[in-house]
């Protein structure tokens, strides 16, 4: 991730490290075919073949500027999926936790809300999903709309809250 001079969110690119052949996930897989909610801008694209792509989503999960965490009272740095996964995790409950306040419904499997929010995008106040567009993990480079190194982007938290308020209203879930 990027920041301004003034702290502000700028930019993320997509990871793949050519020298330690290293970079995050991605691809189609070779036993599930895709879903029917799995659609929106960048889904249909040369490589897909009619099964499951992945990811669905991302987040800034760098090994070197990763998350601070203590395991068993010493100081550690994670980042990664193990890293990624709890943090989407973590906001999934904070906004069930406010939806259940509120008297809605929680948030539940997350995935046709997350495909209904690409592509709807200009019904919502904000945007979810943070587009990266720049990098690649040494197999596909990022893209607009979803991509296969970070699917629908990463996550603006607050704006998420609101897209899956959005589609409770709307019908969904």
């Amino acid at each position: 991730m990027f920041q301004t001079p003034q702290g502000t969110y700028q930019k993320e690119a997509a990871w793949g490290n050519p020298i330690s052949e290293a970079g995050t996930g991605g691809g189609l897989s070779q036993h599930f075919k895709r879903p029917a909610y799995q659609k929106g801008p960048g889904v249909d694209n040369q490589f897909s073949n009619g099964n499951r792509q992945v990811p669905d989503v991302a987040a800034v999960a760098d090994q070197n500027t990763g998350y601070h965490v203590v395991l068993g009272g010493r100081d550690h740095q994670i980042g990664g999926t193990s890293a990624a996964a709890p943090l989407w995790a973590a906001v999934t409950a904070l906004i069930d936790q406010d939806f259940q306040k509120r008297g809605l419904k929680p948030v539940g499997f997350a995935n046709p809300a997350l495909y209904w929010m690409a592509q709807n995008g200009s019904q919502l106040p904000s945007p979810p999903f943070h587009q990266v567009t720049e990098g690649n993990n040494l197999a596909y480079l990022a893209a607009p709309g979803w991509n296969y190194c970070t699917g629908l982007g990463s996550l603006q938290a607050g704006a998420l809250e609101s897209a899956f308020e959005a589609y409770q209203r709307q019908g969904g879930a």
